[in-house]
């Protein structure tokens, strides 16, 4: 099965980008051996959520500049330069269905401003969409998690 982590830190005043990232790199690290095939991240910081996710181990992704560029991008700073309070979730993908190669079948699966990360196989997933599907809602990928995303947007939704 996949490895997933969540981290949050309010009012990090004086916390660095840096030390956000070992921990993010400590927390990638121990959750990869639950998967290697793909690896994933979303933050909520301010008022914006960002994902990131690539086809390769986690290891491998720690490692590229897009991963860092994505962290400077995520982790906006307040008025005084500090951090601002965020909210990450990670994953480390053992493929069961879906390839990893199409991004859209990794994690964290974004739908409609909600992201989200699932350890384990959706088995009714096929049923799932036919029922959703009845009220308009269609998969975008061949990951059957994303119809978790799906239901919890349209719970969502319909308590607004």
């Amino acid at each position: 099965m996949c490895g997933i982590f969540g981290y949050a830190r309010r009012t990090p005043s004086g916390m660095s980008v840096e030390a956000v990232e070992q921990r993010l790199r400590s927390l990638f690290k121990l959750s990869e051996t639950r998967g290697k095939e793909a690896a994933g991240l979303a933050v909520f910081s301010g008022d914006r959520l960002s994902v990131y996710k690539d086809a390769i181990s986690a290891s491998e992704m720690l490692r590229t500049r897009d991963y860092q560029n994505f962290l400077a991008r995520a982790f906006p700073r307040d008025a005084k330069g500090g951090l601002q309070s965020f909210a990450v979730i990670g994953h480390t993908r053992l493929v069961t269905n879906g390839s990893q190669v199409v991004d859209e079948n990794n994690q964290p699966v974004l739908r409609d401003g909600i992201a989200l990360v699932h350890n384990g196989i959706v088995v009714n997933h096929t049923e799932l969409w036919e029922k959703l599907g009845q009220r308009g809602r269609k998969p975008t990928a061949d990951l059957d998690s994303e119809v978790l995303a799906a239901l919890v947007e349209e719970a969502v939704t319909e308590d607004k």
